[in-house]
């Protein structure tokens, strides 16, 4: 699954590069400080 995420987000980032992709996870949540070292290392981290 992670894999086709990946690939879309790949695709999307090549057709437009100046545009914003947005993602909406929907999660029953869990501790908030495990997912944000992550998402910091991936350069994916919104302020």
């Amino acid at each position: 699954m992670a894999s086709v995420i990946c690939a879309q987000l790949l695709f999307l980032e090549s057709e437009n590069p100046s545009k914003d992709i947005f993602m909406y996870i929907n999660s029953p949540g869990g501790v908030v400080t495990s997912g944000d070292g992550n998402l910091r290392h991936n350069g994916i981290y919104s302020t």
